[in-house]
């Protein structure tokens, strides 16, 4: 199977396995190479050339006509730039020396110089600066703050959120009015605590002691050395775990049950699969494995 070439009307497909494929399109002047799938990847067209290697890594794409040319690439994480879209959407950057950086890791825009030293993001009309990147920050526009990681920070935006901690991960208060009221905070590893429109979560020196608190659908929990220890009761779900000893959950909505004996040894579970009834059971997970099907209605 190491070579094979095969044609039609609308393309024409050779393979040098393990090393490569192309693919041509007959009318479009279009060809899509591979080698070494996903490590190297060229597309060419009529008036595109666009080239990926390493997962991704390397990337360069180049527009050209008559009139105008566009090019855009990333050499991660050294190399990024991007020409002929305009001044609003051209940039150059070198890291971590300095330049700038347009809708990259959830940003509108970064700009950086002698990284970490300076750095500068942009996200609607929030503006951060790090100087260093990550002990110093401060945010501008929309929202406002200020923070000196791990000290203490405090970030808020009015009717929308405020962002506090100390020493952190330790102390934090998040409190959110949109998109929905909620409040997290805690001091770790004593108290944690979350609360939303429909949950209740408390946890008292984690993991010794927690409890959970559904409005709808209607459900209940007790935790005691979490994971070993859980008790849970609702309208749609039931959990008795008593680890490693013994573990049934069942999911009603959904009408599975799960149950472990002296894990990861023996489970058995039952669900249903469109019309299809399951019951399996299965010793150290695949050592030894037996299932029986069912047609659920009859």
């Amino acid at each position: 199977p190491i070579v094979e070439k095969k044609s039609n009307n609308a393309e024409t497909v050779q393979f040098l396995r393990p090393f490569g494929a192309q693919y041509k399109l007959v009318g479009e002047e279009r060809t899509e190479s591979y080698f070494l799938y996903p490590f190297g990847r060229d597309y060419r067209e009529k008036e595109r050339i666009c080239w990926s290697n390493f997962f991704g890594l390397f990337n360069y794409d180049w527009r050209f006509s008559s009139e105008k040319q566009y090019r855009e690439g990333q050499f991660l994480p050294f190399g990024f730039f991007r020409k002929g879209y305009g001044l609003e959407s051209d940039y150059a950057a070198v890291w971590p020396l300095g330049g700038t950086v347009k809708n990259f890791l959830g940003k509108d825009r970064s700009d950086w110089f002698l990284w970490p030293l300076w750095i500068k993001t942009y996200k609607g009309e929030q503006v951060n600066y790090w100087t260093p990147w990550p002990f110093v920050t401060v945010r501008k526009g929309d929202s406002q703050g200020f923070a000196l990681w791990p000290l203490g920070g405090h970030f808020y935006k009015e009717n929308a959120y405020d962002e506090r901690y100390a020493i952190w991960p330790l102390f934090y208060r998040h409190q959110y009015w949109q998109p929905e009221e909620s409040l997290k905070t805690g001091f770790l590893p004593l108290y944690a605590y979350e609360k939303t429109a429909n949950v209740k979560d408390l946890s008292i020196i984690w993991p010794i002691w927690g409890h959970r608190w559904e409005k709808h659908p209607h459900y209940e929990e007790h935790r005691i050395l979490w994971p070993l220890w859980v008790q849970g009761r609702g309208d749609t779900r039931l959990i008795n775990r008593w680890a490693p000893f013994h573990t049934y959950s069942e999911n009603k909505a959904h009408k599975s049950n799960k149950e472990w004996f002296l894990w990861p040894f023996i489970k058995q579970q039952n669900w249903i699969e469109q019309s299809v009834a399951i019951h399996q059971e299965q010793f150290l997970y695949f050592l030894f494995w037996h299932q029986e099907q069912k047609n659920a209605q009859t």
